[in-house]
């Protein structure tokens, strides 16, 4: 996993817990809560505080490659992030453009097997929904690269 670091102290104890994470390397409480800093993270209670947190002034800073490179939110599973992924999409004024990736069949014999909707609504195990079955761009926001951290999880 790569963190571009912007030769801070602060930035590169980031980096550092990021590969513990990685790594599955946590601290924990005595009931298995996951133990982070307040200076590594910020709780919020819903998800538009969060965005709002982590980009304030979004419309001003969308194309300062810097600004963005600082800026990180983590979540647990794919369908978090590609829950906030549309909000923050949603919050640019420009018109979506949705790429399906797949919505064909192998063999025109399976034609009347698989509607276009079903296929269209795969999600592929692994594999963040955005790179997978749809891609959804404006004109003017920047592509985000979506990583998938190797943790394992008995959830």
């Amino acid at each position: 996993m790569r963190v571009q670091l912007f030769s801070d102290v602060e930035s590169g104890a980031y980096a550092q817990k990021l590969l513990e994470i990685g790594e599955d390397h946590l601290d924990t409480d005595q009931e298995g809560m996951v133990l982070f800093t307040h200076q590594f993270c910020h709780v919020v209670e819903f998800e538009v505080e969060l965005i709002d947190h982590v980009f304030p002034n979004m419309q001003q800073h969308i194309y300062d490659e810097k600004w963005l490179c600082e800026r990180t939110i983590l979540a647990p599973k794919n369908e978090t992030v590609a829950k906030i992924n549309k909000k923050i999409l949603g919050k640019q004024a420009s018109e979506t453009s949705v790429y399906n990736s797949i919505d064909t069949v192998m063999s025109s014999d399976d034609t009347m097997s698989y509607p276009v909707e079903f296929l269209n609504s795969l999600d592929l195990s692994g594999v963040p929904s955005q790179v997978g079955a749809k891609l959804e761009l404006k004109v003017g926001v920047p592509v985000f690269s979506a990583t998938v951290l190797g943790c394992e999880s008995p959830n």
